[in-house]
């Protein structure tokens, strides 16, 4: 006692290392010592424990050694202070030592307890007295075990972490331990000998705790893991009896009535309560008024009337928390009627196989109540941030309580009356947390018993959950139309293939009937493209407006709609509508047609459509232009398909050289070949009372030739036997002039030369 008395003069720096083990003991758990050698090397973790009373004996008389050592040397023995410090560190340890061993202990009876319990549970056994409430009551029992189970894993996994923790800290130790003893005998030469070696010491005496630490974990690992089994062992047996009992045991209409009498039962208490609270609340409402007049009239120390104040407010805010939750408890007993009236009829369904139908109304109530237990999990948390915020406000007013120990009775009152509200709205809410554990639990069983019936395994449930799921797709709904009308995907699909098939029989029965019409009234091919194009866009605009009301778009949202594109024809839609009035003039005029050649511009082609919009037009290189219609009828067009000749002329060119009897005779010899009959036949076209007879003369002088121009027109037009024609021609002429020894000619210049000075220099020209 003497030496506990000295020990309170200590410094604090010895204070600080009397402590240092307990403070890291905090840090990584509770620490237990399996007899540590106290002299020499430290014990490995793997060395055997001595008996807990001896271990306790040998280390008292090493505190009652240290203690006297701590007396004799005073407050400077910090040496002595050190080794106080590790035995009373070490007394605390053996004592949690037992406590760890003795739960071993009772782990494994419990274990051989349950594994006997498994074993002896006869197939036989009558299970036909159990009730239905007994059976909920061991599902409820079976959800705690579980959620036991979940605190035990974890608790194991921070032991583990723990023995590695453990583990790194021998590990430095011994480290240090090595260091130290290496460096104190390395000086014994040196005067701070002394030092080293208390230093050398305490690493000692800290690499021995770290062994035993790291022994403790381990053990403490073994209990755990011992732990670990019994409550899977436990949660096993749960479900067993579960398991057994579940096929035999059904709601009977008692059970339901007796369940429904229950919650009428609470629904008429909680409305009593409701009532009277909501009563109440008006008569808190006129005292809160009054608190804050006599507020707003206090003079000098407003303390009393502030702490006053306070108190109305918490009695109100603890009046409509309370109606808050009793409102919440109706709706959850509402569900919770609603859940055993879904866990009678399918506790008492005649079938373990759904068809189609049923299976689908089960698949509906799981997902809502799957949505009930996500709303209640919300309430849960809602109900715990609540309850962490009331207690944080109990605290700061037990607070005030006690620095106003002095202060006026009125000022301790109001405190009071503020603490007694606090507690009383934690008791509402932690009515209300059971309430919604009681509710969650119901709604969580009959989650379980849905799952039997649509989560089976089998070939009917699987083909059920696929046309479920491709049905839920099909009735997704993306948008809403004035908040009433769902555009679901089934009516986008629909009414997109209205629109396609009705595409697609518009353009066959406008094809169809522009062909009947030509056929009995003989029309042009223009006329009847332009009768098909009415008769499509005709069609395709009720196909459109049928599509729509299938969709479920109203016809009304196209008056704003019109609206708007009026605006849009005035701003941007000019061009629009001036190729579709260019349109219907190229259709009324026609000044093209169907299979005709045009030339407009660079282009060269046959036109293959007339629209509305535009002309599409194939080129010559098999090109596809599209053409505006307000470009071709404000621009010119050359309509070939429409000349009625074919115009040919061309200009043979024959060298100066050339006598003006072999021109002569060149060109007569031209005029015969034109008049010869396969040519002739061809180039002599009378157009209306008028015949275009060929035409050859000597017309020109050039620069580099003597020109003679043949004229003549070509009928019919087809320009293919045109150019057959003309080959012929071109072949007729050449073979008469070679005959006739008149040469073609080709470009060429003649150099003359002129001396033009007196030292003879020369000039060129061309």
């Amino acid at each position: 006692m003497f030496g506990l008395r000295r020990l309170r003069h200590v410094d604090f720096a010895l204070i600080a290392a009397t402590f240092l083990f307990i403070s890291f003991d905090e840090a990584i758990g509770q620490p237990q010592l399996i007899n540590p050698s106290l002299t020499g090397a430290p014990v490995e973790p793997e060395a055997a424990a001595a008996p807990a009373a001896a271990v306790r004996a040998e280390n008292a008389e090493h505190l009652q050694v240290a203690l006297r050592k701590l007396e004799a040397g005073g407050a400077a023995d910090s040496a002595a202070a050190h080794e106080v410090a590790f035995y009373q560190t070490r007394e605390a340890v053996l004592t949690q030592q037992e406590a760890v061993e003795q739960q071993i202990k009772d782990l494994g009876t419990r274990r051989a307890e349950l594994e006997a319990q498994q074993k002896s549970i006869a197939p036989s056994e009558n299970l036909s007295e159990y009730t239905f409430a007994e059976l909920d009551q061991l599902k409820d029992e079976l959800a705690a075990e579980e959620a036991r189970l979940n605190l035990v894993s974890d608790k194991l996994a921070a032991t583990k972490s723990g023995v590695e923790k453990a583990r790194t800290w021998l590990d430095e130790s011994e480290v240090k331990r090595r260091q130290t003893l290496d460096t104190r005998d390395s000086s014994k030469d040196q005067p701070n000998y002394a030092e080293l070696a208390v230093a050398a010491d305490q690493a000692r005496l800290n690499a021995l705790l770290a062994t035993d630490t790291l022994n403790l974990r381990k053990r403490e690992l073994e209990r755990d893991r011992l732990a670990h089994e019994v409550q899977t062992l436990v949660v096993q047996v749960r479900k067993d009896q579960v398991a057994r009992m579940s096929p035999l045991i059904v709601v009977t209409e008692a059970d339901y009535q007796r369940q429904i009498e229950e919650i009428r039962t609470k629904e008429d208490a909680a409305n009593k309560l409701l009532q009277t609270a909501q009563s109440r609340l008006q008569k808190i409402n006129i005292q809160l008024r009054e608190a804050q007049e006599g507020y707003n009239a206090a003079a000098g120390d407003r303390a009393i009337a502030t702490e006053k104040l306070e108190a109305e407010r918490r009695a109100r805010e603890k009046l409509t928390d309370e109606i808050d939750c009793l409102t919440q408890r109706l709706q959850r007993l509402a569900q919770l009627r609603v859940a055993w009236s879904y866990r009678y009829k399918i506790s008492t369904a005649k079938t373990n196989d759904p068809d189609r139908e049923l299976w689908e109304k089960l698949k509906t109530l799981q997902k809502d109540t799957k949505g009930i237990l996500g709303g209640l999990a919300e309430d849960l948390r809602m109900e715990i941030l609540r309850m962490r915020d009331l207690r944080s406000s109990l605290t700061g007013v037990t607070k005030k309580l006690e620095a106003a120990a002095n202060a006026p009775e009125a000022l301790q009152s109001a405190l009071n009356r503020q603490q007694y509200q606090l507690e009383l709205t934690l008791r509402i809410h932690e009515r209300n947390l059971v309430m919604i554990e009681s509710s969650r639990r119901v709604h969580e069983k009959l989650l379980d018993e849905i799952g039997l019936g649509v989560e089976t395994l089998s070939a009917k449930n699987l083909a059920y959950s696929a046309w479920h799921r491709a049905e839920m797709i099909w009735k997704f709904e993306l948008a809403t139309i004035n908040g009433e009308r769902p555009i679901t995907v089934q009516k986008i699909v629909t009414g997109v293939a209205i629109f396609m098939s009705g595409w697609i029989t518009s353009r066959f029965l406008s094809g169809l009937f522009a062909l009947r019409l030509l056929k009995r009234f003989r029309l042009s091919k223009d006329a009847t493209a332009a009768i098909r194009t009415l008769v499509f866009y005709l069609m395709l605009a009720i196909v459109v407006l049928h599509a729509l009301r299938t969709v479920g778009i109203p016809l009304t949202a196209f008056t704003i709609l019109g609206g708007a594109l009026a605006i849009g024809v005035g701003f941007g839609s000019q061009a629009l509508i001036n190729n579709f009035i260019g349109g219907l003039i190229m259709l009324a005029e026609r000044p093209v047609r169907l299979g005709e050649r045009i030339t407009f511009g660079n282009f060269d082609g046959v036109v293959e459509d007339v629209g509305f919009r535009c002309t599409k037009l194939r080129t010559q290189a098999d090109h596809l232009v599209t053409i505006p219609n307000s470009t071709l009828v404000n621009e010119s067009i050359e309509n070939v398909d429409r000349r009625r000749t074919i115009r040919r002329m061309m200009n043979i060119q024959i060298t100066y050289n050339t006598t003006r009897e072999m021109v002569a005779a060149a060109v007569q010899a031209i005029r015969d070949v034109l008049e010869e009959k396969e040519i002739r036949e061809r180039i002599h076209p009378i157009v209306g009372f008028e015949e275009f007879p060929p035409r050859v003369h000597f017309t020109d002088y050039l620069a580099e030739s003597l020109n003679i121009q043949v004229v003549y027109w070509y009928a019919p037009v087809d320009s293919w036997a045109y150019q057959d024609h003309c080959e012929r021609v071109n072949y007729r002429i050449m073979d008469e002039l070679d005959r006739l020894g008149v040469e073609f000619a080709f470009p060429s210049k003649t150099a003359y030369v002129k001396n033009h000075n007196k030292r003879g220099g020369a000039s060129f020209a061309a």
